[in-house]
């Protein structure tokens, strides 16, 4: 059996204090995400000729940029942010850079993702992620200046890092990830542990009601972390940074 490719060295993108989000800066949980997709490409499913890629909350684009550079065969990437606050503009700000260096491929591009075109319809979005100007508080595309991610849209791969870190991720992440996913689609998450303890609880409640199965991951050299306390129960816990895989529970027939 042939040897896996090793992936290139990451190269660095512009980080900026400017923005209104927290998309300026490359996260730890970004960088350890790469790692183990470097790491176990083959077997996610990455290195699938034709694979499609999406990228939510993706920030500056250190993430998705430096996973396109290694999947020359993929059929489409797209990295997405909020439209409001800078966002968009520093991500293809990033990604135009990019594409100056080898190995990005033509598939990489950028679309707007806001998270409440997800939101059940209650007659008002959660605040703090709105693109649109409604006094009924219902999300309105056509009123945004991005060209969006289409709702229904379907990927293979679906990846991000610590995106949550209010209400709005508790609540409206599990909804965006169950939109795009198909019966075959897998989530590759990385979420720093107790960082936010009140919102993780909520979080992964909300990720079962939606319909996914969760599943913490690791490179196979990698040690099994210690179990994890119950929640609440130990003030100062140190965070950690997991691996989640998810997956849609198969429904019956």
């Amino acid at each position: 059996m042939s040897k896996k490719p090793e992936w290139v060295p990451p190269i660095e993108t512009d980080t900026t204090n400017t923005l209104s989000t927290t998309g300026g800066h490359v996260w730890d949980a970004a960088r350890r995400l790469y790692s183990y997709l470097s790491a176990m490409s083959d077997v996610s499913g990455l290195d699938q000729p034709g694979v499609s890629v999406l990228e939510l909350g993706a920030g500056c684009g250190w993430l998705g940029i430096n996973v396109a550079r290694n999947l020359r065969q993929a059929g489409s990437i797209v990295l997405t942010e909020q439209v409001q606050g800078g966002a968009m503009e520093h991500l293809l700000h990033n990604i135009n850079r990019a594409q100056e260096t080898p190995n990005v491929p033509s598939s990489l591009r950028c679309l707007g993702c806001d998270w409440t075109y997800y939101a059940e319809q209650t007659g008002e979005a959660p605040a703090g992620l709105t693109c649109f100007d409604d006094p009924g508080g219902r999300p309105d595309p056509s009123s945004c200046a991005w060209e969006m991610v289409a709702k229904d849209s379907k990927w293979d791969i679906i990846i991000g890092s610590d995106l949550v870190y209010n209400e709005v991720g508790v609540k409206l992440l599990p909804q965006v990830l169950r939109a795009h996913m198909h019966a075959e689609s897998k989530v590759l998450y990385a979420h720093t542990k107790r960082r936010f303890e009140h919102y993780d609880v909520d979080f992964f409640q909300n990720l079962r009601a939606n319909g996914l199965l969760v599943e913490e991951v690791r490179e196979p050299d990698m040690e099994s972390p210690p179990p994890s306390p119950p929640p609440f129960t130990d003030l100062f816990g140190e965070t950690r940074i997991a691996i989640y895989q998810m997956v849609l529970a198969p429904t019956d027939e």
